[in-house]
């Protein structure tokens, strides 16, 4: 039986082989469909299917607080010690509550300080999600406190740092200037919540803590009891909320509770994504089966000689059903195979773009459930179009081959269907390739925005100042004062300056303020606007415009007068019509210091390319800061900002040669890095276009064949009767353009509604250059449907008219 099967085999190959163009194109199509199946369902199986990596996930919530925002609207807000300490303690409906905020620290001792990203815990978490060290202990309760100098580190860091996990245990790291101690080692490819990490630490759930009511910087999640139901769980903390609302309603009158599945609240905006992928998928699926299946007809008619020859020498139908599955078998496997390495390339684009749609891929994608899928999916498509042509060619009567197997595989009925799908493919890649032109416009729109300075030649340091070392505002005033400086000096740099930013996308920092003589909002509701601790020279540093006034300068240090510097959008806010310079304003807290407005610039875009941050407050950081005020150094250069990473770094470690360094990067870069979201979306739908159109192009071909393959005997008596070999040629790619011509109109007509919701989507609006775009894409399809067409066409205008009427 082995032999035989291998016989089979190298028989089926040899067949391929002699037919190129027919086998190469259907491994084109089963391959797209593959790697198609193989990339969504990664996707969806890892956000929708696969178990989440933790004990009982099913129990596991996420818990959120809601605030009223805009109009009718509520924002949700992670929660804060306060509220964590008060939940852990008083539920009744939760087994546990534990809570984690993420943190960079700083890696000092031996060789150069290392920025280490992680998150501080509270003491249970681990034992809650069932992934506790694989080596030590996790965090007690009371180790929940500053003073407790523990640290649980990664198993890179530990082999990195101590050779081995084991022998990471009670040795020391000084993070942020504090020794401390290993206790435990985590897995290999563990991530906390798919959020990565190298350390973490205890968090600080001290009284002090507890008593900053306002502090929101904690996320939440909850492990149910046995039969507890979400609703039960809602009731359970909302009583307790309310309890904390009456003690401190200055900062709880208006915070309610939601509780979501910890699935939900991880991948619950992918969803309808995930159906839509899907949705596209099964679009993509039965397009390459029908053209499979076209194919399949085509060359059923270009082999009847063959076929004939192989019946008449006494081969039996059977064997005639088994050559076409046993091809087809070799065609699915081979697509499998290049559609899973063409699928891993895709991802691997992907994820290198924009990596959080993937955070639940992690690094084993790849399982069984998805091989199986991928390989059940391509034997449905090609077995399914292979089958009804394989029983269509063994069927055929020898005596009237020719017109049989057209007849049994190409009724009226069959061409309906045949074009109807070919209409149907050339709509949906008209609306694919529109999409993918619009957002290739809109990116490349994107790009040449202006966000309000001049990105080019500076260089950007990342950051995280100890508030051990530099526990005041003056110190940290000063010490930042003198890494300014230093890098001032480096030769290559005209200017320095920091702001409180790291130029990442939707990334920034806002406060509640009041306004000097204005009333309050009403319902008590804050007003927010974006705040930026800066150091003198920004605005010479990143070329921001100033309006009016002027801008920070050295002299605005803590013994002076409390100023500010408002963007354009503030001062249009706040006072509409009216001169802002010598207007007041300060942060929503009794104790804060009014400041006056000594200027106005140019509003700008430092959250990522295309996303305005709305009205912003500058505020001097010689004059006031705070431990959570991030400080991002910035360094006008006269070349390129890459080549001074290494001097700027040796400036900065000769005033602190502990200070950590997260990166140094050109700002030009960043901002580029925050595009990465609309370009993700230029390619995938590109990808998907491109496919649609290489799909149509196959279909085109076959169908033109089909039709010249079955309408021989027609041209052939055209032919005699003295039809040009043009007007043959044009007669044969006349019915296969129909339905390309048809399918554009439908595309277009399809493609304005989709169109217009992207443009709300994209905050862009329609414009004649969207309407030129379309029809850029409109003839793109026809000329190369034309030229897909033309291939099989020119063999009907080259038959002579003799042959064809035998």
């Amino acid at each position: 039986m082995t032999t035989v099967s291998v016989d089979s085999l190298r028989h089926a190959v040899r067949s391929l082989s002699r037919r190129p163009t027919f086998s190469l194109l259907c491994l084109v199509l089963l391959t797209l469909a593959a790697a198609s199946v193989t990339a969504i369902f990664a996707i969806v199986n890892a956000t929708l299917l696969r178990p989440l990596p933790f004990r009982d996930p099913e129990r596991l919530t996420a818990v959120l607080t809601t605030e009223p925002a805009k109009g009718d609207s509520v924002q949700e807000i992670v929660a804060g010690p306060t509220l964590l300490a008060r939940w852990r303690d008083q539920t009744r409906a939760f087994a546990q509550i534990e809570g984690s905020a993420p943190v960079t620290l700083s890696l000092s001792g031996d060789g150069e300080p290392e920025a280490l990203r992680g998150a501080t815990i509270s003491a249970g978490l681990l034992e809650m999600l069932g992934t506790p060290p694989a080596v030590g202990r996790s965090f007690r309760r009371e180790e929940e406190t500053p003073s407790s100098a523990v640290v649980i580190i990664s198993r890179p860091v530990a082999e990195r740092r101590f050779g081995s996990s084991a022998a990471a245990i009670g040795k020391l790291m000084t993070l942020d200037a504090v020794p401390r101690t290993v206790v435990g080692v985590m897995p290999a490819q563990f991530s906390l919540l798919y959020q990565g990490g190298d350390v973490w630490v205890p968090l600080d759930l001290t009284a002090e803590q507890r008593a900053k009511t306002r502090l929101r910087t904690v996320a939440a999640y909850g492990r149910l009891r046995p039969g507890i139901t979400l609703d039960q769980a809602h009731a359970d903390l909302t009583s307790v909320q309310r309890q904390i609302r009456d003690e401190a309603p200055e900062a709880f009158a208006f915070t309610k509770i939601r509780i979501k599945p910890l699935r939900e609240a991880l991948f619950g905006q992918q969803r309808a994504s995930m159906y839509v992928l899907l949705g596209a998928l099964a679009l993509v699926l039965l397009i390459a089966g029908a053209n499979v299946g076209n194919l399949g007809v085509a060359d059923v008619i270009g082999r009847r000689n063959a076929t004939m020859t192989r019946l008449a020498m006494g081969a039996s139908r059977q064997s005639i059903v088994w050559l076409r599955m046993t091809e087809t078998f070799v065609l699915v496997l081979l697509s499998v195979v290049l559609g899973l390495l063409l699928a891993y390339a895709a991802l691997s684009l992907f994820i290198a773009i924009d990596p959080t749609p993937f955070l639940a891929l992690g690094t084993h994608w790849m399982d069984l459930r998805v091989l199986l899928v991928t390989l059940f999916a391509i034997v449905v498509v090609g077995f399914g179009a292979t089958f009804p042509v394989a029983i269509a060619e063994a069927r055929v009567d020898i005596g009237a081959i020719a017109g049989a197997a057209t007849k049994s595989a190409g009724g009226r009925s069959d061409r309906r269907l045949r074009h109807t799908l070919a209409t149907i493919q050339v709509a949906v890649t008209v609306v694919l390739l529109s999409g993918a032109a619009l957002l290739g416009r809109n990116f490349v729109r994107l790009m040449s925005t202006r966000p309000g300075f001049q990105s080019g030649g500076v260089a950007v340091v990342q950051l995280n100042i100890s508030a051990r070392d530099h526990a005041t505002a003056e110190s940290r005033a000063q010490y930042v004062d003198q890494l300014v400086q230093s890098v001032r000096r480096v030769p290559g740099v005209d200017a320095a300056s920091t702001i409180q930013t790291r130029f990442v996308l939707n990334e920034t920092m806002s406060t509640a303020v009041e306004i000097d003589g204005r009333p309050p909002t009403p319902g008590g509701v804050d007003q927010f606007a974006q705040i930026r601790h800066v150091m003198p020279d920004v605005f010479r540093v990143l070329q921001i415009r100033v309006v009016q006034g002027r801008g920070i300068d050295s002299t605005d240090r803590a013994d002076g007068r409390p100023v500010a510097v408002v963007s354009s959008a503030f001062a249009r806010a706040y006072w509409p019509g009216e001169n802002a310079i010598g207007k007041r304003l300060r942060r929503n807290s009794k104790t804060a210091p009014w400041l006056e407005v000594v200027g106005v610039v140019d509003d700008i875009m430092d959250a990522g390319v295309g996303v305005p941050i709305g009205p912003t407050m500058y505020v001097p950081y010689l004059q006031q800061n705070t431990p959570t005020a991030r400080v991002t150094i910035i360094a006008r250069t006269k070349g390129d900002p890459a080549a001074l990473g290494r001097p700027i770094r040796r400036a900065i470690w000769a005033v602190s040669s502990v200070q950590a360094i997260d990166d140094v990067s050109a700002l030009s870069t960043l901002m580029s890095r925050s595009a990465a979201q609309p370009r993700f979306q230029m390619l995938v739908v590109g990808t998907f276009g491109t496919s649609a159109l290489l799909l149509v192009l196959a279909g085109i071909y076959a169908l033109t064949l089909f039709g010249v393959l079955g309408r021989m005997r027609e041209l052939g008596v055209r032919a005699a009767l003295g039809a040009t070999p043009s007007q043959i040629v044009g007669l044969a790619m006349r019915g296969s353009m129909v339905p390309v011509v048809t399918g554009a109109a439908l595309g277009v007509l399809l493609a304005v509604p989709i169109t217009k919701l992207m443009q709300r989507v994209v905050a862009t609006r329609l414009e004649l250059g969207d309407t030129v775009l379309l029809a850029g894409v409109v003839v793109l399809l026809i000329l190369s449907s034309s030229i897909a067409a033309l291939i099989p066409a020119r063999r009907a205008g080259r038959v002579s008219p003799s042959v064809a009427l035998k």
